[in-house]
């Protein structure tokens, strides 16, 4: 985003659902770059249209985007389930579905799929985006459907599928934050909108988690993965509470709306509930007291309601 920016007040934040409740200020990408990258749209021109597409359209396309990362954290547990044999043979045809469908999604978001609702984008920069999906893609897909093809998982396996996923991931993060901002015509870096950022990344990091305890489980570098598990385990409990109450420090506000407080108080009992399994696994290398199976449910449950905040606050 070329534009100039500052660090200044810029008076209370005008929603009619938090008028006067917080203060609201431009913040320096320049001189910021870490909360310039945590709001929408971080390194994306100013916008060609607002609302390029049409309202619903738009936020299904949005959506549709952000379903191509959820089916490719859910293939990465199912395929670590699977390498420790979880309903091996089960999980793995269940994988060949999957791909296929994030496949046609990602078709979808370029080219257009009246099946999936998808009308494709001659958008420049979400193009590039896309692009660099469709080549991280195609390097994780092709191991992946070694392994679901031969009917098994090897350690060899899950560790290129470990070193793949990495980009990949963080590719998909880019693409979704590009189909955002152009959906919602562009944003200010506010305060709303870097909490917003932030919040968004609490589903990745509940992902991410149980991706490091099922890795472990696993004995796939152990030690590497304790240390990213327990960096997780305290950024995630962190910004957590800054969502409840509020963060100076993260600049994050706290939950404006009674909608938001009684949703997050729905996270927290599910954090409650998946927390343990971390300390466990952080403390003797094991989720203990749970069934493999269980770190996956619970993690998806937790990411399903941290997402349903982040449309509450699309909503205001």
């Amino acid at each position: 985003m070329k534009q100039t920016m500052r660090s200044r007040a810029a008076g209370w934040v005008s929603t009619a659902v938090i008028a006067g409740l917080f203060f609201s200020f431009q913040i320096s990408a320049q001189h910021n770059p870490a909360i310039a990258q945590a709001g929408h749209g971080e390194g994306h021109g100013a916008p060609a249209t607002h609302h390029e597409l049409g309202g619903a359209v738009q936020v299904h396309t949005v959506h549709m985007a952000g379903r191509s990362r959820t089916l490719t954290h859910h293939i990465l547990m199912e395929f670590l389930l699977a390498a420790q044999g979880v309903d091996t043979a089960d999980k793995l045809e269940d994988l060949r579905r999957v791909h296929a469908e994030c496949e046609a999604i990602l078709r979808g978001l370029r080219h257009g799929d009246e099946g999936l609702a998808l009308s494709g984008t001659t958008n420049p920069e979400i193009l590039d985006d896309i692009d660099l999906v469709e080549l991280h893609w195609a390097r994780f897909a092709d191991k992946l459907l070694d392994s679901v093809d031969s009917g098994a998982v090897t350690a060899e396996q899950v560790a290129d599928i470990d070193r793949l996923s990495g980009p990949l991931l963080s590719s998909m993060d880019a693409m979704v934050s590009a189909f955002e901002y152009f959906a919602y015509g562009g944003r200010t870096f506010s305060v709303l909108s870097q909490t917003v950022g932030v919040a968004q990344k609490q589903s990745s990091l509940t992902h991410k988690m149980a991706r490091q305890v099922l890795l472990i489980a696993y004995g796939h570098e152990v030690e590497r993965n304790q240390i990213r598990l327990a960096e997780s385990f305290e950024t995630f409990g962190r910004v957590l509470t800054g969502l409840v109450s509020g963060d100076p420090e993260l600049r994050v506000l706290p939950a404006p709306t009674p909608a938001l407080k009684e949703q997050y108080a729905v996270v927290e009992r599910l954090w409650a509930d998946f927390r343990p399994i971390i300390e466990s696994t952080l403390k003797t290398g094991q989720p203990d007291g749970v069934a493999l199976g269980g770190i996956a449910h619970r993690s998806m449950r937790l990411a399903a309601e941290l997402d349903q905040a982040v449309e509450l606050y699309h909503n205001l």
